[in-house]
């Protein structure tokens, strides 16, 4: 709102004007008068809106150098160009009052040259002398067309309201202030002159004021306040606008006149300024320059009619062509001319012919040396990109100038090399571009190769350009160009995959059954992009002196730089919008994760976990409280035993993942034949079972028996079973139609006694697992339910075998354990009850006597019958137990309809329960099965409630009846497919049937990763995304649902009593549509670089998909950390293991690049994309933020450096600027010459072409 007014009851006369009384009482300076009127607030001022032609006039100054007032506007942009170029120096004003900011370029070098050599710049601007005679010519003129002329928008800005006449307010503080001091003042005027004055002490003041926010005005000696005008005070000159304040910014004036004010409100003279990428010189005048501009020592720009200053840009005077690079000096002493036909190059110095192009040849330059005619990425040029050429032709004799829109791949012009530029040639005739006339038939092309002369196949390429050209007209486009210059380049190897070196091309390679190439990836080698990259510090390797049993940083995808403190706070920010997801999205206040599975736990930097656990922490106090840890349930998935001793050495902020069980069940019950001693059970985990009776010793952790990699991995066995020799089935072979068949072949053997793919004992695995003490068990969606039917729509043949465990945890399992080897094939587990902790023990609880359960396994289907005798303990002597799940020839009994055994039996004074088992072999069992519990009436629950449990202060989670209270369900398959309906989705379904889990006992909803995966993920599942943020919206659901449905789902089982985790996915991101230039080296997938058919290549451009996140990485990367440092500053002061350094807060991610990233599994573009000279230097384009190197082209789109280079060798460039002995223009010198010894060597002359 515009705080001016216009001025009511002013004095009517001079006299009038002057004739106030000042009367002093106290601090406060009242004055009074009827004609009088105030300003009222701190530091507001109150000012005229026009001045009359009169008051300019006196104001006139003497200062003969004065310019002339026009019509005028201001404008300002905020920069955000941080450059410094040789020569220009950047200067950052603070931001002006309306808002935005000014960014202002002051050159030292340009200026002292200008000022202390007195070397005037020479160009088109003028320079005519404005004396106050003009200045008092042009007052009336301005005062009259006042309410038409442009206003002032630079730093001009609205002063506080005139609050009402003096009449009304004898009495009044006036509260003005100045940076100086806080004296009262007052503003008077003359209603006859529109004039202004200001009072100080009772005394009109004259010259410059400073007041408020860095305003500046300006008073005459007749104290009259400049508007619309000039001023200066020694050198400096100033432009105070139609409400009196000095102007700041760019200020348009006159016939198309430009000067510059900077943030000191001083008129630029002499010196340089930028606003955006935007360049402009400003003479000894101030007004900004145009045309060619000689400075220096032989320097030389030029500024256009906009008074902008030309960079990686051509122009054309006379014949006369120039080349402006990246800081605007012309480039080089070479120009250009086009000459009968020819273009010919000469040495301006010398006007020596350097070189001539012929006709047909020149037009074949790129139509500019910028972004604006040629494809790059980040500068460099790829063989896969296109270009705008001068001009094409279908004859060799037409030529025609291109438009905006005639691009032609690089490819039809640039080849790497002889022998690809022949394959060019035979491929494109072969491919429909044959044409007699110009001997282009398969015939004639069929011997051309390598060895064939320069000039021959450059003849040739040029005339199949030609036929190229007629097929464009014909086809009306490029469509069947593009089609077929991809075919071309897939048949090159070094612009093709083969490239980049793949382990599967190795003779006799057998692909991995986990579907990814461990060892097939690129590390971003350490530039100035990152100074962390801290690779393989996972697990008990965080400080990277203990390689005992750290895991491989790389694994699949785009590989996240854990170690980076940017990226370590972006983590933090992910969890706690997941953490408080429903809230955050305003989708539903309950609908909010409680914890994480943590995916890949051994690839990632170990300081992940105690951020994690730390913020956590911080969040829910769960450190020596398991009632609120128990609430918030994370754990980490990981195959390697050394993470035990990692997170005990952590207090355990996760639980581990017992792999060794996995195995062991494997082993030992699953497999076909060849299975371990059944002795494994007891010893070959985290926990030895043997006699486990203790609480808060054994290492927290969670168990499973299958779950979704490990049924990947048995599908992706058998599609490598059925298509054999195909190296690459895991990869490009890949198929979806191949997984449909493996799953046909996987339901019909898991019906099968004798399998030879799927699971045996399955049941018998979930008794061993769900009977264990000191473990979390998970349950896996795909034991309970169909995987590739619709979400929980078909029951598994496991189904009530497994719920019956399920069910019967929560009942019975507590106490102490024992696992005793029965015989070579035979083992029993025994809990005793709750609060019994051992055979010898009578128990402590109520519920002592009804709970424990005897779980009987055997895995040799052979086995004779026998009575085997097992001790429930004292506890339970003369106690009554049911046949909960026995075995038959036709598979397993409940509750003993159908069982051989009785269906009670009863032990004896010792408490020892016998039971008769043999081998039975049937699609459940291979072996024997035997779940035994005690005789209840009705329903008992015998978890116990963690505030009953005692706690180590140090430590987040521990291993106790508690925690074992648990069970984690895994909600999800990679292979269950899109929901056919609304209803469908599983989110709505999980919220149908919250109940249903908790009857089960379920307590923990491992819910799948909800993010929305990239469009070609192979299960299109949320390991494979580039937005963390987005975990589906209703107009595109992921196949789960929305994530409104999400919270639903989360707030529903809630309400249920579960507690719901979400799989972080913090390894890798796959999927990014971006392209970055990233220079990387071939390594394993511990960043060792490798050899693969005895080739290998490092330190090399690759143009990977490293850039890219989407909105919601926009939108909420990084937005809540100001939250969290205001609320957990812990976080940010804590220093990570690994670096030595806290998260970093004041970085917001909201685009994931290159800087942000280890390396990248291969991505199949190419490794030798990137083009290069003849000399191995890469083509680079300067331009925008492209300023590595100069612009340094392939001869045939523009550069002719190497051809010249031995004639003008260092004469091809202008010396340097002299930056004098300034300690900053010293190290100004240093940083070019840095860069400069960086190049490989001197980058190639560039010329200038006209236009058709």
């Amino acid at each position: 709102m515009n705080s001016r007014k216009k001025m009511m009851n002013e004095p009517s006369s001079e006299k009038q004007r002057w004739s106030l009384r000042k009367i002093s009482v106290g601090m406060t300076s009242v004055l009074l008068g009827a004609t009088m009127f105030w300003a009222s607030g701190a530091g507001s001022q109150v000012k005229a809106d026009t001045t009359t032609a009169s008051e300019q006039a006196a104001q006139t100054q003497t200062n003969t150098a004065r310019k002339a007032a026009g019509t005028e506007s201001t404008e300002q942009t905020e920069d955000n160009n941080a450059n410094a170029d040789a020569g220009k120096t950047a200067e950052t004003p603070a931001a002006t009052n309306n808002g935005s900011q000014e960014t202002t370029t002051e050159s030292t070098a340009a200026s002292s040259s200008a000022q202390n050599q007195g070397q005037a710049a020479t160009a088109t601007s003028s320079t005519t002398t404005k004396a106050a005679s003009s200045i008092l010519s042009q007052a009336d003129s301005e005062t009259a067309n006042s309410n038409t002329s442009q206003a002032v928008t630079a730093t001009s800005s609205a002063t506080t309201e005139a609050v009402s006449s003096a009449a009304n307010q004898t009495g009044q503080k006036v509260s003005s202030s100045n940076n100086k001091s806080h004296e009262a003042k007052a503003h008077t005027t003359s209603a006859a002159s529109g004039s202004i004055s200001q009072v100080n002490d009772g005394q009109p003041i004259t010259g410059l004021r400073h007041y408020s926010n860095n305003k500046l005005e300006y008073y005459g000696k007749d104290h009259v306040q400049y508007r619309n005008r000039y001023a200066s005070q020694g050198n400096k000159w100033y432009y105070f606008g139609s409400n009196g304040d000095a102007v700041t910014g760019l200020r348009h004036y006159g016939n198309n006149k430009l000067e510059y004010y900077g943030k000191d409100h001083v008129q630029y003279r002499n010196r340089y300024a930028s606003q955006g990428n935007k360049w402009y010189y400003f003479g000894s005048n101030g007004d900004a320059v145009t045309g060619l501009r000689h400075y220096g020592n032989n320097k030389l720009e030029y500024y256009g009619k906009d008074h902008v200053q030309y960079r990686n840009r051509y122009y054309q005077e006379g014949n006369k062509f120039y080349y402006f690079g990246g800081n605007g000096d012309a480039m080089v002493t070479i120009r250009g001319a086009i000459e009968n036909g020819k273009f010919n190059i000469y040495d301006i110095r010398t006007n020596k012919l350097i070189k001539s192009l012929d006709a047909g040849t020149w037009e074949n330059l790129a139509y500019s040396m910028d972004a604006n005619s040629i494809n790059n990425v980040d500068g460099y040029l790829s063989y896969s990109g296109w270009y705008r050429p001068i001009g094409t032709s279908q004859d060799g004799k037409t030529w025609y100038k291109t438009g905006a829109g005639d691009w032609r791949p690089i490819l039809m012009y640039v080849w790497p090399n002889k022998d690809v530029q022949a394959q060019f040639i035979k491929y494109f005739v072969n491919h429909g571009y044959e044409n007699a006339n110009y001997g282009l038939t398969k015939v004639l092309v069929a011997n051309i190769n390598k060895g064939t002369d320069a000039t021959v196949l450059n003849t040739a390429a040029q005339n199949l350009r030609y036929v190229i050209e007629q097929s464009i007209a014909t086809n009306k486009g490029t469509g069947k160009l593009a089609n077929d210059i991809n075919g071309f380049a897939a048949t090159v190897p070094e612009l093709s995959a083969s490239s980049e070196l793949s382990v599967q091309s190795i003779p006799n390679y057998k692909p991995n059954e986990s579907g990814t190439v461990d060892n097939d990836q690129v590390i971003f080698v350490n530039d100035a992009d990152s100074k962390y990259r801290l690779m393989n510090r996972t697990i008990n390797n965080q400080t990277g002196n203990d390689n005992s049993d750290n895991s491989p940083e790389l694994l699949v995808g785009n590989d996240i730089d854990n170690s980076n403190p940017v990226v370590q706070a972006e983590n933090l920010n992910w969890e706690y919008f997941l953490l408080n997801y429903g809230k955050l999205m305003g989708y539903n206040q309950d609908g909010n994760f409680d914890g994480f599975r943590v995916d890949a736990a051994d690839n990632i930097d170990a300081d992940v976990f105690d951020q994690m656990g730390q913020l956590m922490n911080d969040m829910y106090h769960m450190k020596g409280n398991p009632q609120n840890a128990n609430n918030h349930l994370s754990y980490n998935e990981g195959y390697h035993s050394g993470a035990a001793r990692m997170l005990n050495k952590k207090g355990n902020p996760q639980l581990y993942m017992d792999s060794g069980e996995f195995y062991t069940l494997e082993n030992v019950l699953g497999r076909a034949n060849n299975r371990d001693n059944i002795s494994d059970l007891v010893t070959n985990s985290i926990v030895n079972r043997q006699n486990d009776v203790t609480e808060n010793e054994a290492t927290p952790n969670w168990s499973f028996v299958t779950n979704h990699d490990q049924r990947k991995n048995l599908i992706n066995r058998l599609i490598i079973k059925d298509h054999p020799g195909i190296a690459y089935i895991m990869g490009s072979a890949y198929k979806a139609e191949y997984a449909n068949q493996a799953w046909q072949e996987f339901y019909a053997d898991q019906k099968k006694t004798d399998k030879q793919y799927a699971q045996y004992n399955v049941p018998a695995q979930y008794a061993i697992l769900l009977s264990n003490k000191d473990t979390v068990p998970q349950i896996y969606y795909g034991d309970l339910y169909s995987e590739t039917a619709q979400y929980m729509q078909e029951k598994s043949i496991y189904y009530d075998a497994i719920t019956t465990l399920m069910k019967a945890r929560k009942q019975f399992v507590s106490g102490g354990q024992t696992m005793t080897k029965l015989s070579d094939n035979l083992i029993a587990s025994v809990r005793y009850g709750k609060g019994v902790a051992n055979a010898n023990s009578e128990g402590t609880d109520s519920l002592s006597r009804t709970s424990g359960m005897a779980v009987i396994v055997g895995n040799n289907p052979q086995m004779a019958e026998q009575t085997i005798s097992i001790n429930m303990g004292r506890a339970h002597a003369n106690e009554q137990y049911r046949n909960l799940l026995d075995t038959t020839d036709n598979g397993l009994t409940y509750n003993a309809d159908g069982a051989e055994n009785p269906e009670t039996l009863t032990t004896d004074d010792n408490g020892i329960l016998k039971v008769n088992v043999k081998g039975y072999s049937n699609p459940y069992v291979s072996g024997y099965l035997g779940v035994w519990v005690p005789v209840v009436s009705g329903n008992q629950d015998v978890t116990t409630n963690a505030a009953t449990v005692s706690a180590d202060s140090n430590k987040i989670f521990e291993s106790n009846a508690a925690l074992d209270s648990h069970m984690i369900y895994e909600d999800f398959s990679l292979y269950q497919p899109e929901p056919t309906s609304t209803e469908n989705h599983a989110y709505n379904i999980i919220a149908q049937n919250a109940a249903l889990f908790n009857n089960l006992g379920i307590t923990d909803f491992w819910m799948a990763p909800a993010y929305t995966p990239f469009s070609m993920s192979r299960y299109n599942e949320g390991y494979s995304m580039t937005d963390r943020y987005n975990l589906g919206t209703n107009a595109n659901p992921t196949k789960y649902g929305s994530g409104e449905e999400l919270a639903n789902a989360i707030a529903a089982l809630h309400s249920a009593g579960l507690k719901v985790q979400e799989d972080i996915v913090m390894n890798q991101m796959i999927g990014f549509s971006g392209q970055e230039a990233v220079t990387v080296t071939r390594t394993n997938n511990r960043g060792i670089q490798i050899y693969v058919n005895g080739k290998t290549y490092a330190n090399q451009i690759y143009f990977a998909y490293t850039t890219g996140g989407g909105n919601g990485q926009e939108t909420y990367g990084g937005k809540y950390l100001s939250e969290l440092q205001s609320k957990y500053p812990d976080l940010f002061t804590t220093r990570a293991i690994s670096t030595g350094v806290a998260p970093d807060p004041t970085t917001r991610i909201t685009q994931w690049s290159a800087k942000y990233q280890n390396g990248t599994s291969l991505q199949n573009i190419g490794i030798g994309l990137a083009v290069k000279l003849p000399n191995g230097d890469y083509a680079y384009l300067n331009g925008g933020n492209n300023d590595k190197f100069k612009t340094i082209l392939p001869e045939q789109m523009g550069s002719i450096g190497y051809y010249v280079q031995q004639e003008l060798k260092n004469k091809t460039f202008l010396p340097r600027q002299s930056y004098g002995r300034s300690s900053r223009r010293q190290k100004l010198r240093k940083q070019r010459n840095l860069v400069k010894a960086r190049l490989k060597s001197t980058p190639a002359a560039v010329i200038s072409i006209s236009r058709l």
